[in-house]
């Protein structure tokens, strides 16, 4: 009777283990392909609100407060939202991002609004944590022997 209730217990781990372990695949393999927006995420009937002529407080009524903004030459509103794609534990692919543009006069009023996607722009490392340096790129060797026969000509 011992070694009976030994095998239903010992069948019962086995199969909970199994079902566990199955469940734990599935449950990672359900982050593949995940698509998540971040960001404004405007909608056409929201960039219709905004009209030439409307004043900065309005626009920010309208759409928001802006991600960023400048004001260089006037003024503009940039508006800015991206989508990415998760596959499993990689790194997320960037597969669309869109700047909307508000520009305003120097009356504060809107003159323009523009819509830039990946397209339109270079992508590059907004924090990269590198110094960029201003000379070349020299290996170990190029450096170490870079300066020989290079120096003043002694006479004797």
């Amino acid at each position: 009777m011992y070694k009976t209730a030994y095998l239903k217990t010992t069948r019962t781990g086995t199969i909970l283990l199994i079902l566990g372990i199955l469940a734990t695949g599935l449950t990672a393999c359900s982050s593949i392909g995940r698509v998540q927006r971040h960001g404004h995420l405007l909608t056409s009937e929201d960039l219709d609100q905004v009209r030439q002529g409307m004043t900065q407080s309005a626009v920010i009524e309208a759409l928001g407060t802006p991600d960023t903004r400048s004001t260089m030459a006037g003024s503009v509103f940039y508006y800015i939202s991206h989508k990415t794609r998760t596959v499993s534990l990689f790194k997320p692919d960037t597969i669309d991002r869109t700047v909307v543009g508000v520009y305003f006069s120097k009356s504060q009023t809107v003159t323009k609004i523009a819509k830039y996607g990946m397209k339109d722009g270079k992508l590059f490392d907004y924090i990269s944590r590198t110094t960029p340096s201003h000379g070349g790129d020299y290996t170990f060797l190029q450096q170490m022997f870079g300066n020989l026969g290079k120096g003043p000509k002694l006479q004797f």
